[in-house]
């Protein structure tokens, strides 16, 4: 019954333990409940920073991997390109082509200088490139035309282990497929020392017959070396030995590897294995084969989609993470220090912290009287002293604050007397304005007199609660009588269109806000035009939407600015064209997401301005 009316914070407040605390002082309740708070936490603290340390360096890694592996796959395809632009020069040689054809159909002759004659383009063309081990021709009568690099004999070459090439796996899918075609690598001896190469295959056709008879195979045999070294660090990095990329096909053909007899091994099955799994069938591999020994590592994988083949980053581990290792052990002993000195130093705190509370607590009870001058004094240089002076300076503030009210309460007041004085000043500027605009009548200067009445009705429509809506008819009003102002200030350099639709008049609209972007339009798409400038303003109703266009034949806007106004209409970036800034923060102001606006321009070519308000 105790437990049920008390709940198990009053059972613990009534223990014998909890009644003895409470009798304690104020400096060893410190100390007790920092030496039981403290070092759980820690302990947690740590070990929750290694688990989440350890899995966001993790990510990280990962991260940055698949994008060095991104990027070492567009290294891997720009090699390739590489070596297929020597295969497409081949391919369109004429000379070739009829070469090849005699090696199809000619004589014993004709087919010796075929050879010859295809042996010497390939001698030079196989300068053009580093890695290109040996270019042939695979003729669809089975003579074989090469140049090889490395065994320049006119007799032996790659191709003499087959007793018909045409029988060749790379012979027979170059024949299958319409595009490149890429084997698996393949080797040769010469002289006590092997090579290894991948070829680059491509079906040759006689295209000015514009037949697709095959005539052969042009094969690029390029040196694994060289695909390697393009998929992985520079010889002089120091972290090469920490890490290296491989690669293998589609079927599980090793492409490149740094051990060479693994080369052309399938790894698996394809499509029998995938994921996680696949993952550790590599690095199960790559400890067999004994590259990196038994070291814990991280694979990550990604496939080129153009080639179909995967490159495959191997990564020691412990290397990766040695320092990381190394700094969470030096946080947990620098937290158990810290424990220890926390231990010490606290007896020491304790005993100036209560003084230092009262006399706070003292000047807060003053400051609560009203005495707002009351300052904490203390002579020690804690937390504590950090809560007086903060307090001090909060009292100071409070103070400069109340100073501050009374000034803006007497400038409020001054500001409404002048608000009020500036409320004459349009008044008497329309009347003004409009005894110049007399006395022109009397005088019979009606263009003058039209321009003071159009500037007056300008000033009118402006100053009148200029942040209200109204309707477009009134807009377009006013806007004619601006464009009439600025035609005979520029001396009708310009000519202004203007197609609107009787539905659209009645729209609401907020005022002036077509007003900057005609301005833009004549002030910088006119600048030095003396005549032939073309202004056409149309407004529309279209899919609930008021359309307004405002198209220009100026001088354009250039791409830079133009990309700078792109920025401003989709966040505000500062801008330095006031107008346009100022017609965007007002379109986000009254209508947000729903009102569009978009600039086209290209310079010398004029601008189109498209204005969207919601018409509801």
């Amino acid at each position: 019954m105790g437990l049920s009316k008390q709940g198990l914070p009053g059972l613990i407040r009534g223990s014998l333990p909890f009644k003895r605390f409470e009798q304690l002082s104020l400096r060893n309740k410190l100390l007790i409940s920092f030496i039981f708070v403290s070092i759980i936490p820690i302990l947690l603290a740590q070990t929750l920073s290694y688990y989440n340390s350890t899995v966001s360096m993790q990510k990280k890694i990962n991260d940055l991997i698949h994008f060095n592996l991104v990027q070492t796959a567009k290294n891997l395809d720009t090699t390739l390109t590489s070596y297929e632009d020597l295969v497409i020069q081949i391919f369109s040689d004429e000379n070739i082509i009829e070469q090849v054809k005699k090696l199809n159909s000619g004589s014993d002759v004709e087919q010796l200088l075929a050879r010859v004659e295809i042996r010497r383009k390939f001698s030079i063309i196989s300068l053009s490139k580093p890695g290109v081990r040996c270019i042939s021709i695979l003729a669809a009568s089975g003579q074989v035309a090469w140049y090889d690099r490395v065994n320049n004999s006119g007799i032996q070459n790659i191709w003499s282990k087959y007793p018909d090439v045409t029988q060749t796996e790379v012979y027979r899918s170059a024949l299958r497929s319409d595009s490149w075609v890429l084997t698996a690598p393949d080797s040769d001896r010469y002289r006590g020392k092997d090579y290894h190469y991948v070829n680059i295959a491509l079906r040759l056709v006689d295209w000015n017959s514009y037949s697709d008879a095959s005539l052969g195979v042009i094969v690029l045999s390029v040196d694994e070396a060289y695909l390697y070294n393009s998929c992985n660090r520079p010889f002089d990095d120091p972290n090469r030995d920490s890490s290296f990329n491989f690669v293998y096909d589609r079927r599980g053909r090793l492409i490149a590897f740094p051990l060479k007899q693994y080369l052309g091994r399938p790894l698996f099955r394809p499509g029998r294995i995938s994921g996680a799994a696949r993952d550790g069938l590599l690095a199960r591999f790559i400890r067999r084969a004994g590259v990196f020994g038994e070291r814990n590592l991280i694979i990550n994988r990604f496939q080129d989609q153009k080639q179909g083949w995967t490159i495959v980053n191997a990564i020691d581990r412990d290397y990766l993470f040695k320092q990381m290792y190394w700094m969470q052990r030096l946080t947990i002993l620098f937290g158990i220090l810290t424990v220890l000195f926390s231990v010490l130093i606290i007896t020491y705190v304790t005993s100036a912290l209560t003084h230092s509370i009262k006399k706070i607590v003292a000047a807060m009870q003053s400051a609560r009287e009203g005495e707002l001058s009351v300052q904490v004094n203390l002579d020690t240089k804690d937390e504590i002293a950090m809560i007086g002076s903060h307090f001090n300076q909060m009292m100071a503030r409070l103070q400069q604050l109340l100073e501050e009210v009374k000034v803006a309460t007497g400038r409020q007041k001054e500001a409404e007397i002048r608000a009020l004085a500036a409320q004459i000043n349009p008044h008497f500027l329309y009347n003004m304005l409009d005894s110049i605009n007399w006395m022109a009548i009397e005088k019979d200067e009606h263009a003058i007199s039209r321009m003071i009445e159009s500037l007056a009705n300008i000033l009118r429509y402006s100053t009148n609660d200029s942040s209200w809506e109204v309707s477009l008819r009134e807009e377009i009003d006013w806007l004619q009588q601006y464009l009439f102002l600025q035609q005979n200030h520029f001396e009708n350099s310009f000519e202004s269109i203007l197609r609107i639709e009787p539905a659209a008049l009645d729209c609401r609209i907020y005022k002036l806000l077509l007003q900057p972007l005609v301005e833009n339009a004549i002030v910088h798409g006119f600048k030095g035009y003396t005549a032939g400038g073309v202004m056409t303003i149309c407004a529309g109703l279209s899919e609930g939407f008021l359309k307004i266009t405002i198209q220009d034949n100026g001088r354009g806007i250039p791409a830079e600015i133009l990309d700078a106004i792109d920025r401003e209409l989709q966040e505000p970036c500062n801008f330095n064209g006031i107008g346009i800034r100022n017609v965007a923060r007002r379109l986000r102001t009254y209508y947000g997401a729903a009102a569009g606006l978009s600039f086209e321009s290209r310079p010398g070519a004029g601008t189109l301005v498209t204005l969207w308000i919601p018409a509801g």
